[in-house]
């Protein structure tokens, strides 16, 4: 599995981002940081969505 995290600003998706995948386990950790830069001035207009995908 992997996770996915997309970065909305206003509900329109401006940047993606997904951490390295953990294979053959079904309790992955995820000690990584995914950093998105946000003006100020946008903080209150910005939401994430984070999905956990796994092929299986």
């Amino acid at each position: 599995p992997y996770v996915k995290v997309y970065l909305l600003c206003q509900g329109k998706r401006i940047k993606k981002k997904k951490t390295t995948v953990k294979n053959k386990t079904l309790y992955p950790v995820y000690n990584e940081s995914l950093v998105f830069d946000v003006p100020a001035d946008n903080v209150e207009d910005v939401s994430l969505i984070v999905k956990v995908i796994d092929y299986d």
